[in-house]
């Protein structure tokens, strides 16, 4: 991070390429990552991916924009760590 006349330069913030880009390059949907804060979504209409801030997912998924079916799938949760040991 750098300062230069009171402004603040983040110099090593990653940027990762669109979802779009991402899809195109060949990466399989369910491995699409997004910027910090944001989710990943996928339209329903054509299975396009697209990363949201998480209130806005949930304002898609009451238009329609995406499915509850698809963004359940892509939203898994971790597996359960018992032991030092997934469950």
């Amino acid at each position: 991070m750098s300062i230069i006349s009171n402004q603040i330069i983040f110099v090593n913030a990653q940027t990762l390429p669109s979802p779009l880009k991402q899809f195109k390059s060949g990466i399989w949907t369910q491995d699409i990552k997004c910027n910090k804060g944001f989710e990943l979504v996928i339209k329903a209409t054509n299975a396009y991916p697209a990363c949201v801030k998480p209130t806005t997912a949930t304002r898609l998924l009451s238009h329609g924009w995406i499915t509850l079916e698809v963004y359940v799938s892509t939203h898994t949760p971790p597996p359960t760590i018992v032991g030092g040991k997934p469950q």
